[in-house]
Formats: structure tokens, sequence, C-alpha cells
């Protein structure tokens, strides 16, 4: 869903003769009155400038729309996801024009045509980069979102990618000089033996400390030809030596597999120190600037267990505890611009949960909980500069993606400092206060130690509680006064107190800019936690509780069908914990997200449900059922007792009436007919008495034993 006035970063359509052109959204002086945008899909483009007027009398007779996908954007996937070689051409690219990127200044100096050569001609100086490519990298920042990412080369799209070299008789990779001299000096190509000793080795020698103390890699390396690469030992002076072999790997080949086998973070925390780590290596996100610029620019995200106990949405029966709050609040205006219910926490899933209610528009979301509201009553989808958080959640791996993802700051405050963050931490008291308090299965802390259990009275489930929780949220931002001091040159209505809902409103007309927009589909794939998929006869199965879902692109490569002679395939889904009605797929053939929902059968139970439910649904039925065990088992013993005691029976009536004479089993046409037409007269509903005797009758249908 778009907004009023289009943001930074956001796409817009336009009609031309002979096609449609596609421009992003650079920057926006709101003192000029000017917007500069760059067709993204032009291989010369370089950025244009429109005047604020002419763009919104083009958007009102719909000549401009503003876009709601972003396929242009870059790849935001953690730096897991791509080869070395990407990240250090990508990081070299950075170092040149980050100083000129990050500063506002510089940055809208480069967007403009005077100073844009100028610029150029002082980084080719500076670092010595040739000027059309400068301009390519300029080019290829802005088209693609102006994030890091963006700056990554297009690897992807050369050579053959997934198809493993095989190495014939031929030595493969740059010759040796040697060789051309000594042929015997060729050198040996890498075999896959070889390469598992090579990764056995880094792992053991180089990925970790080794009696203490960090090796090199030329010391791993030797290390690993003396104890993989040997033809046994010899004694010598009363000292075992191994033998090394005539073929051996080079240091290059063993360096070049060292680095595909180790993962470089994971190796270097294990090569040093916590403390080393922490000083030398680890990303230093922090910053002691916590004042904001306009609404967008730095939001507060912390974490409480909320004062009430909630009962199952599956069961109101039991009781689940107490939920975790998380609150995601905009610095400039205290407007809060994001939340999360549920069980996850406090913990980079909750946490992620949260930020991406933050970065997305709510009225969908709303609409899920049936709260109806109109976009203008919470108008907060963008995501902002910077991020302060307090050293939980925030300070990890997980939290890094959102550095290249979506080029924002990630602050921390220092331990025991909760007066950082005094906006948020405030805002968990009035909500307690407003809303939670005297609920049912509120936690009262001075109840008499005599009195009734208040977790007993617990009322609330989950999604009546997120309910609770949205009209507090849009109580506070609508209605609640600001009372402290408000932002420089806001306009004070002396009929009036500033609310939240106000000041974003100001604010995000007179800084426009600061918050920045992304779909939907890429904000969860780039926050939601990810977990591999195995397709079978059912569906992809997810989760450890056995959930299914519907693929058309698996469905039509015929990952579901049985006994094809390939491989199940087995994929990475992101899915969102809050709801498991569907996980999505980011599809191997165009990059495109494809939405999986459930199985129809699986859809009867656990559509709406939250991941905590479901498993809590199948632990309860394992529960149930272990419970009852010995009581199945104990029915099981007498169906077999009386199942014995009538097959007795029956042999004693055989052994009675042919003794040792072996039955026939000749003309059994016959005999059947007999016995069907004994078994009607004695089933039959007339003729006599309700329930008759039978009786025997004289004659060729008489049931008799066979004679032997």
């Amino acid at each position: 869903m778009t907004t009023t006035r289009p943001q930074v970063n956001a796409l817009l359509r336009t009609e031309g003769d002979e096609k449609d052109h596609i421009y992003r959204i650079l920057h926006a002086d709101s003192t000029a009155g000017e917007i500069a945008v760059i067709d993204v899909e032009d291989p010369k483009a370089l950025p244009k400038w429109w005047t604020e007027a002419d763009l919104e009398a083009l958007m009102a007779r719909n000549a401009v729309k503003q876009l709601d996908e972003d396929p242009h954007h870059a790849d935001t996937r953690p730096d897991s996801a791509f080869t070395a070689a990407s990240l250090k051409t990508r990081d070299q690219r950075w170092e040149v024009l980050q100083n000129y990127l990050q500063d506002p200044s510089t940055a809208v100096l480069l967007m403009r045509s005077r100073g844009r050569g100028q610029g150029v001609r002082e980084i080719n100086e500076r670092f010595g980069v040739a000027r059309d490519r400068v301009y390519a990298w300029l080019r290829q920042y802005w088209q693609r979102g102006q994030t890091v990412n963006a700056l990554l080369p297009n690897f992807h799209r050369c050579g053959a990618p997934g198809e493993e070299r095989i190495p014939g008789d031929k030595k493969l990779g740059r010759p040796r000089t040697l060789a051309a001299l000594e042929p015997e000096h060729e050198g040996i190509n890498t075999t896959p033996e070889m390469r598992d000793l090579i990764a056995h080795g880094a792992k053991r020698f180089w990925g970790k400390k080794v009696d203490g103390r960090s090796l090199s890699k030329r010391e791993a390396y030797q290390r690993t030809l003396e104890t993989f690469f040997n033809d046994g030992y010899k004694l010598e002076e009363g000292v075992r030596v191994p033998q090394l072999k005539q073929d051996l790997p080079t240091f290059r080949q063993f360096r070049y597999w060292l680095n595909k086998s180790l993962e470089t973070g994971k190796t270097t925390k294990n090569r040093s120190s916590a403390s080393h780590y922490a000083l030398n290596n680890r990303a230093v996100l922090g910053s002691t600037a916590h004042l904001s610029r306009g609404p967008g620019d730095l939001f507060l995200i912390d974490a409480t267990v909320g004062d009430i106990y909630l009962v199952s949405s599956i069961n109101p029966q039991y009781v689940v505890g107490r939920p975790v709050i998380y609150l995601v609040i905009d610095h400039f205006s205290r407007m809060i611009v994001g939340f999360y219910v549920g069980f996850e926490g406090p913990s980079w899933l909750g946490a992620m949960m949260a930020l991406e209610n933050a970065f997305t528009e709510k009225v969908s979301f709303c609409e899920k909980y049936g709260i109806e509201i109109r976009e203008k009553d919470w108008p907060c989808s963008v995501y902002p500069q910077a991020i302060t958080a307090d050293r939980g959640e925030m300070v990890g791996y997980a939290s890094d993606q959102l550095v290249p993802a979506f080029n924002m700051r990630v602050t921390n405050t220092p331990p025991f400092r909760a007066d950082f963050k005094s906006l948020v931490e405030r805002q968990f008291g009035i909500t307690t206060k407003r809303g939670i308090e005297r609920q049912p299965g509120w936690v009262d802390k001075m109840k008499d130690r005599s009195g009734p259990d208040y977790r007993l009275d617990a009322t609330f489930d989950v999604h009546s509680f997120t309910q609770l929780m949205i009209e507090l949220i849009l109580f506070n931002n609508q209605s609640r006064r600001i009372g402290g001091p408000v932002p420089k040159d806001y306009p004070l209505n002396p009929d009036r107190e500033p609310t939240p809902l106000s000041v974003w409103n100001w604010g995000m007309e007179t800084f426009p800019g600061l918050g920045r927009q992304m779909d939907r589909r890429q904000v969860r794939i780039n926050l939601l936690p990810r977990k591999m998929a195995r397709a079978s006869r059912w569906g992809l199965v997810v989760h450890s509780c056995q959930l299914h879902y519907e693929s058309a692109t698996a469905k039509a490569a015929g990952w579901f069908e049985e006994n094809t002679g390939r491989k199940k395939k087995k994929v990475e889904v992101s899915y969102d914990p809050r709801d498991v009605s569907s996980v999505f797929l980011r599809r191997e053939s165009d990059g495109k997200i494809e939405e999986c929902p459930l199985t129809p059968a699986d859809q009867k139970h656990f559509k709406g449900k939250t991941l905590d439910e479901v498993h809590d649904y199948h632990d309860r039925r394992r529960n149930t059922r272990h419970r009852g065990q010995v009581q199945r088992l104990q029915d099981e013993a007498a169906l077999n007792a009386r199942i014995g005691a009538i097959t007795k029976k029956a042999e004693q009536r055989r052994e009675e009436l042919l003794g040792t004479v072996t039955p026939t089993v000749n003309g059994i046409r016959d005999t059947r007919k007999i016995e069907r037409n004994q078994l009607r007269k004695s089933q039959a509903f007339t003729g006599g008495d309700e329930n008759p005797k039978p009786e025997k009758e004289k004659g060729t249908d008489e049931y008799i034993p066979f004679p032997s």
C-alpha cells in the first residue's frame, strides 16, 4: 500500500511514447521543492531532478503511479549467501564510495550534473579508479536501492553456476612457471578425496586453536601434509618422522579449499579469545548519537514480559503463561510504529516480528484481527536510518543482516542503562496501567498470599490480547498528549497539546526522505527466520510438527511425485512463527518470492495458528497418548485373550466333528450355496419368532460334514 507522498527509494512508473519508464526516488529536497530520480532500466541513466509540484500534478492525473513491488532492488540476503569474491569486490567499491555517499552533502552533490564531474574526477585522482568505472558504480548504487549490497558484482550471471568441474588428465588452473622448463613439475589436480582431507586439516589446524595458540595458514598447511598426506613414518634417532607423498597439494590449493570449506565468521571467533574478537573483529554497530532529525530517522525497540496470563487459543482450558510484548517507537514523534505479542523471546525472533510489523502498512494487519482503520490512523510503513536496542537481541549474527539489507545503523545502549531508551521503557508502564491492569489474569503483585490464584482468572488468548494491544496503541498515537519537549519549530496549538500522530504527520511534511520504503515481501524475506523444507507426496514438509504446504513451482517441477528416480528436493523457505498459514519460497529460476499456503488437510486444523500453538497441540496429543498407553495395552491383552478363547472353541468343535479327518476343498461352490441358503433361512425377518432357532431340514440341502 502506498503513502500519500512517495518516500525515498520508492519506484514510480511513467507513461512514455514507446514504452513506460520506471524511476527510483533518490533524494527529496524540501527546501528547494525538488526530487532526484533515476531510470532503473536505462544502462546509461544518470539522476534527474523533478519539482514536487510537477510530480504531484502528474500523480493527480495518474500519469505517474507508484509501484508496490520493487523487482529492481539489490539482493538483500545476508553475507553468508554470497561468495568471498563477490563480498571482496563489493567492499572494495564501498571503500572507494562510502565517504561520498554517507555524507548527505556530497551524496546530493553527486546527483547533480555540476558536482558529479568534479566528484568523479576527485575519486579518480584519489583512488586511481577509472572514471567510467566510477560512473558505473554510482549508477548501480542508485538504481538498486542505495544499499551496500547494490554494489555487488553480477558474478551469478557468469559461467555455469552450480556445475562442478570434474578434473581430468590435464592440469586445471593457471600453469606453473616452472612447468615450461620442467614438465614433471606441472602439478596435480585436487581430487574429491584430497579436498576432504584438506577440509579436515583446515578445520583441525586452522579453524581453531592448536595447543593453546592459533596457527597461520602456512603452519596449518604443513601440519595437514604431515598428518594426512604421508606414506607412513620412519624412525630417525628415536623420533617418528612422517614420510610425505610425492604428489602433494600446493599451498595455493590448500588455501583455496580452506576458504571454501570454513565459515569465516565462525572460524575467526574460534581462533581468538572472546575479548580479542570483540575488540578487533566484531561489527561495530554502536553509536552514541541518539538524537533524531525527523520521523523515520531513529527507532527504539525493547521487550518486556506482560503482567497478564493468557490461555491457549486451541483449548482455553489450559493457561499458557505470560506473553512477551515488543514495542518499536519512533524517537522523533513518540509514535508506536510497530509491536509484537507472543511467546518468542525476548530474542531475535521476537524482535524480527516486531520490526516486520513496524516496517509495513497496518491496515491489512489490523483487518486480520477484526479492527478496521484507515491508513492515516496509523501511517507508519517505513524503515528507519537507525535502530537503538539494549544489547540483547540486537547483538548477534541475526541482526547483522539489517545493515546490508536496509542500510541502517544498529545502536546498542551500554549495560544497565535503560535510561538511554526511556521512551520505550516508560511506554511499557503506560500500557500496563491503562489497558492490562485489572484485566482477568492480571498479575496482582500486591495479592494476599491466602487469596485466590489470579492465574486461574486468565481469559485472553493471543488473538484477543493482540486486539487489546492494537486499541491501546491507536489510543496512544492519536489521543495521548506529549507532555515533554516537542521537536523544534513544531507549531504548537494553544487549544490542543501535540499527539504522536500530529508530530509524525508534521515531521513527514517538514523532513521528508528520512524514512524509506520496501515492499512487504522483501521485508519479510530479510527478517523472517529460514528453515529447510523437504518435498513429499503430501507437499512441502516444514517444521518438526510436520506441517504441509502447497507450491505451484514445486508441483510444476514434479517435486511431489514418488518413484521418479530423483532425490527428494530440499529448499530453504522463510516462515512466520505468528501465523503458520503460509511460508515463503524464493524461486531459483527468477529470484521472485512465492507464497505457499497450507494444504487443505492442514488448513482445517492449523490455519491462522501460531507455531507455538501448533507445537503445543502436538505435545498435548502426545501426552494424552502416553497417559492412555497402559489402558490401551490392557484392552489389547483382553482382546487377544477373547480371540484365543473363540479360536480354541472352534478348534474343539472341528475336532469333535471331523476327528483326524482333513477338510476337502473340492466342491466349494456347491457347499457355499448350501451354506448360504441355510444362513438366509436362519436370518430371515419373517416366518416365526423374532429370533427363531435354526432347525435342520431333511433333504438334499441339509448341511452335513463331507465323508472321509
